[in-house]
């Protein structure tokens, strides 16, 4: 697989990534109740795990700068 289409799937990963991070953002301070609100967050903290394993993967492997 050339290089282009690598470095163009990282940056389209990363943009859906960080839709969904914003997306999450949104629910987490519009939630109705505290349940909800839980749920967003957990799910946030898990999604910064995946961005920062993401962009680690990105920066060793094709020496990306993901941010």
């Amino acid at each position: 697989m050339p290089v282009r289409f690598i470095v163009s799937e990282y940056n389209l990963l990363w943009e859906a990534l960080r839709l969904y991070e914003q997306h999450l953002q949104r629910e987490s301070t519009q939630a109705e109740g505290e349940d909800a609100q839980i749920l967003a967050d957990e799910k946030l903290i898990k999604l910064d795990a995946m961005l920062k394993d993401v962009q680690e993967g990105a920066q060793r492997d094709w020496g990306l700068d993901l941010r």
